[in-house]
């Protein structure tokens, strides 16, 4: 073991000390003392003049080799803190007011790095959260005409925010400015009515892109004004132009008033975004530019640049410090969410419908905002690179891109970032560079100043023409000769004409060693020059002088054994001797065995000595196996005769078992083991008795050894207790797996039973799409491609006019009211024109027909008339025509493959084929059958289905034909394209808005410049030709909700008999009189019902106003909401504990005590005796009890909170009773009626 041990430690201090030399190698190359500290912090330069090896190298590499203390140039990185104006500490005691220069949160603010390369350079930045500080908040809103309710909420903000705002700040300016859309089609109407009004024939304000309504000002007063002064607009689409808003809000930082605080932007809205690319649509390809374009307030390049891209808007916001608030409704949550990941220091929040929730909205997100601190740094010059590692709140530290931010930090909580920043080379050209590292938000920065050491202090100190360089041929710079024009070496000894490279050691070092000369000799001008021994007879050698007759192995002590020469390092061997050093002879006769085999056939022969292939072999020849078969049956009885004196060699032990040495131990345990010995086996044997005895054997130093246990190990009888008792318990365990097997089993049976019914119950469902609506310019009943679908043709002048969608299933449309009259459903059919049977001759009759005579293929003409999605099929019937009927078939003949011509568009057809034997087949197979006999008859079944109307409504003709075969069938394919009332159409008709169009199929098929249902509408006054499309709330939504009618693409509401109930909304989607109900009230009374939603008062909620929030009702004698053991939902207790009932969870009838407690009472109640006989009417009148049966006491089963008592009475007998509470919360006794 000693020995592994050092042998591992060696080898470990090997690969160390080879791993230093290598790092070390990365430092060599270096040619100059700028050079050399670039590599690694860790190479130094040595300047001492006679310092002959490598200059650059581990210091202490140098240091060994000779190069002086002095000598030594090794410039390091330094860090001086230029300006560090401590964070501002406020006392809690004293009103002070600082202005916002005069706060510091970040310290230090001004740093100077002197960096090295590789070399990292740490400093600390502490950032602590001011008490009290400024803050300016922009109100950026969205004014198009959705957001009408919102501006009443909205214009209070300025004073509103300042009270709320108070605990914060006591320095809150707030401006105001608001955004439409671009002036451009297809964003806006550009005729002059609708640039004026873009609501028509409603009334608004001009439609514009971004106005700054009114710049920062801490006058909250003027901030109502000027926002009650607004005015809503309209635009086409629904994204609007908020992002052109942001930008010019961000970088107007004149016009606005930003100041160098905290900036807030709250951005208000209720639709989405346009993104850069967007404005093409309105011609405009010019990228935003990022400046400002105010002019009088208005943004006034809209119609010239296109939309900010999102990077392009949060690198603005970032470098402005502004950090944003995105109020927005519900619907566009995930939009705005997914665009504040992608910009820094913002947070969206939910606004309510109409803004009622804006203060507590952008209280909330500025306080998640300012409680996250983010570092970020400028640009890094190339090859430079910064880390954070951040010491939080609670001993919290992160690292990687973690390390830039801390959050939940609260007012006054101060947080450091350990900041290391590191280079690589000498970026700059060594020049100066200045970084900054600021908090995302916040206008204070930390200014980093770079200084790049590329350059050692000797530099400066250099010798020009300088003697220690051959002549004056270089200058002498930090101890090495920089040559002048012309010249080359170490010490400019070379001239360039006389070499082939600049890099004369190059040429002196072997491969990619380091070692100019393998260290041997000098390098002159590009040539090894030896070194001379002292001893004549031993000798360098070779171009890198690598090579010596002197440093070969040695065997006793002599240069390759004395058995050959050493010829560069390595040994020549004499004939008949081998090795490193010549150390083993090639004679093989001591490894010949007696039966003249080498190592008996199970060894090679190495140095004269056997080595075994086998392991379990040993012996000089490979001779001896103690571990192979049969071993322990060998000498068992000559052991056991030896040892105990028995066996069946008991009487010729002397004579036959002396051949090895007997060595007796205590236990089996004390024999050797096979990590003692290795190949000794353990044997384990039965001597007369039956008894077992355990010995080794084993050859050491080719003398035999056996080690025998003294101890024997007999056997004793089967203890049958526990036998039977595994047995029983084997059985009852195997019982029970069975039972549980058979319950899973079935339970999965039940499951997979349950799931069919499920799905089937699901398949039952209706699951074809029909369309929403039916144009006026498609009269097709082919949508979807379904055949179950139906059109409605109730004329739209009846008194019964049909208003739903009037393509449907046939149920649906008759369940909406349409008659049966009213229904258009033509159905395909099949038509066989031409149906000659197939040919039939007697067997008894020779008959002899023609060709044309012959009919082997029927029908032969057939006529289809298809409907989009509904299947057509059809049988041929096809049979080989006898003319020999002795003739066998053949390979051709006797296959039949169908084939077709080509299909049109849109029709596809394929077969079925019922050949001999009961074959059938489909898919490509079920064009063919094979074998068939003459005279034998085989079938096939066509289907044909088309979707869509193909060739526009042509009829096409296809052949079917047997392969091989003359006969075919003429298949016409006829489209159904149009219903049956297409041709009762009335131009002109009265039903359509004084015959602006013609009535077909119960719509209106509108004249040239007309639209609507009734074609009520004008082409140019409306923005796109679907209206109903404008009237719906969502793909496949009823129009106006059902609850108005699409007047040209704009919803007008009904009317309700109570003019108090209303419908409104742009869609008619919101009324006041559908909320939830309580106590036969609307919102129970206690609120208003707002689009369908109940806006409870004070003090309740719920979805009906039904929850009073007064706790008062809840509130126990121990001043404890529902004594601490429940919660108050509704004014009422609900118990958290399942034991405690009553009105504030006081009542227990189940903890320990209860039955005693009672006791006295339902003994006097029930028997007129005990405690209380005399005091039961006044003491114990607080339950109310029935005497029942014992065997009809109430179970805890059929009521859990009841308790079961049994109690002693004055006599000293049992009797029994219950104790619980009844759904009405009183106390109620049952007792058995008879005393035990």
């Amino acid at each position: 073991m000693d020995v592994r041990v050092l042998l591992i430690l060696g080898l470990l201090a090997f690969v160390s000390r080879s791993r230093a030399k290598t790092d070390s190698n990365e430092c060599l190359p270096a040619k100059t003392c700028g050079e050399c500290i670039q590599i690694r912090p860790q190479c130094v330069w040595c300047k001492d003049p006679d310092f002959k090896p490598s200059r650059c190298d581990h210091q202490d590499s140098l240091e060994k080799a000779g190069c002086t203390a002095l000598g030594i140039e090794n410039p390091r990185g330094t860090i001086t803190i230029d300006k560090n104006k401590p964070v501002t500490n406020r006392k809690p005691d004293v009103a002070e007011k600082l202005k916002h220069d005069e706060i510091t949160q970040i310290q230090p603010q001004k740093l100077t790095l002197n960096l090295r390369s590789g070399e990292a350079q740490k400093f600390t930045l502490k950032f602590k959260r001011a008490e009290d500080y400024p803050i300016d908040l922009y109100f950026l809103m969205d004014l198009s005409d959705s957001m009408l309710s919102n501006i009443e909420n909205v214009k209070n903000l300025g004073t509103d925010l300042a009270k709320k705002m108070q605990g914060i700040t006591s320095d809150l300016r707030v401006g105001f400015g608001s955004f439409l859309e671009k002036l451009v089609m297809p964003f806006i109407l550009t005729t002059p009515k609708y640039l004026k009004n873009p609501c028509y024939p409603g009334n608004c304000t001009a439609p514009f892109t971004y106005k700054n309504v009114l710049s920062l000002t801490s006058d909250g007063q003027a901030f109502t004004r000027e926002v009650s002064k607004q005015q809503t607009s309209g635009n086409l689409d629904s994204p609007e132009a908020g992002f052109d808003a942001i930008m010019q809000a961000a970088v107007c930082t004149k016009e606005i008033g930003w100041r160098n605080v905290t900036r807030l932007l709250v951005f208000s809205t209720d639709a989405g975004f346009h993104l850069a690319g967007d404005g093409k649509l309105g011609g405009i390809v010019r990228p935003n530019d990022g400046k400002c374009h105010l002019e009088n307030n208005m943004y006034t390049m809209g119609h010239y640049f296109d939309y900010p891209t999102i990077s392009q808007l949060a690198d603005t916001l970032s470098e402005n410090n502004i950090q944003t608030i995105f109020a927005v409704t519900q619907p566009f949550r995930g939009i705005y969410e997914q665009l504040s990941g992608l910009i820094p220091k913002s947070k969206v929040g939910i606004l309510s419908a109409s803004s009622s929730n804006v203060i507590d909205l952008i209280i909330d997100a500025y306080k998640y905002l300012s409680s996250e601190i983010i570092l970020e740094n400028s640009k890094l010059p190339k090859n430079v690179s910064i880390s954070f590692v951040s010491h939080c709140k609670n001993g919290m530290s992160q690292k990687g891109e973690n390390g830039r931010k801390c959050s939940n930090i609260s007012i006054g909580d101060e947080v450091t970032f350990d900041v290391e920043i590191v280079t690589e080379g000498c970026p700059s050209n060594g020049k100066s560079e200045t970084i900054k590292i600021k908090p995302l938000g916040f206008n204070e920065e930390v200014d980093v100043v770079l200084n790049f050491i590329c350059e050692c202090e000797c530099h400066k100190d250099n010798i020009p023409n300088s003697p220690a360089c051959t002549d004056g041929n270089g200058t002498l710079e930090c101890g090495v000769c920089r040559c002048n024009e012309g010249r080359l070496g170490r010490l400019c000894e070379c001239s360039r004409d006389e070499v082939q490279t600049e890099d004369l050691d190059a040429n002196c070092r072997m491969g990619n060693s380091t070692d100019i000369c393998s260290n041997n000799g000098e390098c002159v001008c590009g040539t090894c020059e030896c070194k001379i021994r002292d001893n004549p007879e031993e000798r360098y050698s070779g171009k890198f002088c690598e090579c010596d007759n002197f440093s070969c192995d040695r065997s006793d002590n002599k240069l390759c054994g004395g058995h050959g020469r050493c010829v560069c390092r390595k040994c020549i061997c004499d004939a008949n001797y081998t090795g490193s050093a010549c150390e083993c002879p090639l004679n093989d006769s001591t490894c010949m065995a007696s039966n003249k085999q080498m190592c008996n056939g199970r060894g090679v022969c190495k140095c004269g000595v056997c080595t075994c292939t086998d392991p379990k072999f040993q012996g000089s020849t490979c001779e001896f196996c103690p571990t192979c078969p049969g071993v322990c049956a060998e000498h068992k009885d000559c052991v056991e005769c030896r040892a105990f004196k028995t066996g069946v060699k008991k009487d010729t032990c002397e004579k036959e078992c002396t051949y090895f040495n007997y060595i007796p131990v205590k236990k089996k345990e004390d024999l050797p083991q096979p990590f003692d010995l290795p190949n000794i086996p353990i044997c384990k044997e039965r001597d007369a008795l039956d008894c077992w005895f355990y010995f080794t054997y084993a050859i050491r130093n080719d003398n035999v050894e056996v080690h025998l246990a003294e101890g024997l190990e007999c056997p004793s009888g089967p203890d049958i207790i526990p036998i039977v008792a595994g047995v029983v318990a084997g059985i009852v365990l195997i019982g029970l797996a069975l039972l549980l097997i058979w319950k899973l089993l079935m339970v999965l049976h039940d499951r997979r039973e349950f799931d069919k019914f499920e799905k089937e119950k699901m398949n039952a469902k209706w699951d074809t799409v029909c369309p929403e609506s039916l144009p006026s310019s498609l009269i097709h009943i082919t949508p979807k491609d379904d055949p179950s679908l139906l059109f409605n043709k109730s004329l739209l002048a009846s008194t019964q006019d049909f208003n739903p969608s009037r393509c449907d299933h046939q149920e649906s449309l008759e369940w909406a009211g349409c008659t049966a009259l009213g229904i258009e459903n033509p159905r395909g059919t099949i038509t066989i024109d031409k149906n000659k049977p197939v040919t039939k001759r007697k067997i008894d009759v020779e008959e002899k027909l023609m060709p044309e005579e012959i009919n082997q293929i029927q029908p032969q003409k057939v006529t289809l008339n298809l409907r989009s999605g509904e299947a057509q099929q059809f049988m041929l019937t096809f049979k080989r025509t006898e003319d020999n009927l002795n003739a066998q078939p053949d390979s051709l003949s006797s296959e039949v493959i169908l084939g077709n011509s080509r299909l049109p568009e849109g029709v596809s057809i394929s077969f079925v084929t019922y050949c001999k034997n009961g074959v059938s087949e489909k898919g490509e197979n079920g064009r063919k059958c094979s074998n068939i006999s003459i005279g034998e008859e085989v079938k096939f079944d066509v289907e044909i289905m088309a979707k869509g109307c193909p060739s526009n409504g042509t009829s096409e003709t296809i052949k079917i034909k047997p392969s091989g075969f003359t006969e075919e069938v003429e298949v016409i394919l006829n489209f159904i394209c149009e219903c049956e009332c297409h041709k009762d159409k009335i131009p002109n008709s009265p039903a359509c808005t004084d015959g602006n169009g013609t009535l077909e199929c119960g719509v209106c098929r509108c004249n040239e410049g007309r639209l609507g249902r009734l074609c009520e509408c004008n082409r140019d006054e409306v923005q796109t030709e679907d209206l109903d499309a404008n009237c719906r709330m969502g793909y496949k939504m009823d129009i106006c909700s059902n609850n108005g009618e699409c007047v040209c693409g704009t919803c007008e509401c009904k009317k309700r008999d109570n003019p108090e109930e209303r419908y409104r909304g742009k869609f008619c989607e919101c009324d006041n009189f559908n909320c939830d109900r309580s106590n036969n009230k609307l919102c129970g009374g206690h609120g208003r019902c707002e689009c369908r939603r109940c806006i409870c008062d004070a003090n309740y909620a719920g979805s009906a106003c039904d929850c009073p929030l007064d706790t008062s009702t809840c509130m126990a004698s121990n001043k404890q909401i529902c004594n601490g053991r429940g919660v108050c939902v509704c004014g009422a207790c609900a118990c958290t504990d399942s034991k405690f009932q009553g009105s504030t969870c006081e009542i227990c009838p189940t903890c320990p005590g209860v039955c005693a407690k009672h006791k006295d009472c339902v003994e006097c109640r029930a028997f007129h005796t005990g405690d209380k006989k005399d005091t039961c009417e006044t003491d114990c009148g607080y339950f109310s009890m029935k005497v029942v049966k014992k065997t009809d006491l109430s179970q805890p089963l059929y009521h859990p909170y009841i308790t079961h008592c049994k109690e002693r009475d004055a006599n000293d007998r049992w009797f029994f009773f219950t104790y619980a509470l009844n759904n009405d919360g009183n106390d109620e006794v049952h007792v058995a009626e008879t005393e035990k």
